[in-house]
Order: C-alpha cells, then structure tokens, then sequence
C-alpha cells in the first residue's frame, strides 16, 4: 500500500470514528434532555397542594418515573457501550464513570419509587414521604447528574476534536 494510500486510510477510519463519537453524544444529550424535562414537568404536572403540606398525584408520578426509567437505561447502556467499544472512546477518561455516576442516580430515585408502597385508595401522597424525588426537583440534581454530564460533554468535545 502506497504512503497517500494509508493516509487516505487512516484519515478514513478517523472520519468514522468521529461520526461514532458524534452519534453517541447525540444519544447521550438527548438522554440528558428527557432527564431534565421530566424533572422540570414533574412539579408542574405531578405536584399539588401548598409550600406546607405538598404532595404528589400518583398516576402523574407513575407517569413520569416510566419516562425515568427509559432514560435511565439509556444511560445504563451508554455506559456498557463506553466499556465495551474501547477503540472509540480511547482517551476518554472518565466517560464510563461519568456516565456510571448519572445512571446510579436515576437509579436512586427509582429505587424509591419501586419501594413506595400505594394503596388503590392512593390519588396522592406526601412529597416528604418521597425524599430522593424531592432531592431530584432540587439542587440535588445538579450536583449529581447535570454535573456529571458536563464531564460527558467535555470528554465528547475532545474526541470529536482530535
């Protein structure tokens, strides 16, 4: 194979591990987006009464822990693809962890929700009987997934770059 040949090859192969990493970070914003949707529309939708006594509607929640819960595997797989594609994602140090961290915490705030027992009389419960879905319309969301995915978008504007 000639010297142009190769170069032509490798320039090749780097073009389409670019379009890879380019595809995969399109998955990962979107992911990020239902994530920060549901919890923007969680309140709106799914909360009611006052500063004093809140509490949630129960279908609306259900409804919006599905939605969660479909995120929460696209992270999950995300994050198997990262382990298992090494050749692309070569150099991305903390992607897999990054992306292991957001998983976890949607995770966190689903597991509660798996364990909240509602009786069929249930239309609403207390939102302090549900601590980790309040943490998740707070601050607490920052801390552990927006913050997080900015390394996410860091490692992804590295790969795309080289």
């Amino acid at each position: 194979m000639s010297v142009f040949a190769e170069l032509k090859h490798d320039e090749e192969l780097r073009e389409t591990r670019r379009e890879s990493v380019r595809e995969f970070h399109g998955r990962a914003l979107s992911a990020y987006n239902r994530a920060k949707r549901c919890r923007r529309l969680l309140p709106v939708e799914a909360f009611s009464g006052n500063r004093e006594q809140p509490s949630v509607r129960v279908a609306e929640y259900r409804a919006a822990m599905t939605e969660l819960e479909d995120v929460q595997l696209e992270f999950e797989s995300m994050k198997r693809e990262v382990g298992v594609a090494k050749n692309i994602f070569s150099n991305a140090e903390n992607l897999q962890q990054s992306l292991s961290s957001m998983e976890r915490y949607l995770g966190s705030v689903l597991l509660e929700f798996e364990a909240t027992k509602f009786s069929s009389s249930d239309a609403e419960i207390s939102i302090f009987m549900l601590p980790k879905l309040w943490a998740f319309v707070g601050d607490q969301f920052i801390v552990s997934f927006s913050k997080p995915y900015d390394e996410v978008e860091a490692v992804f504007l590295r790969l795309i770059l080289r």
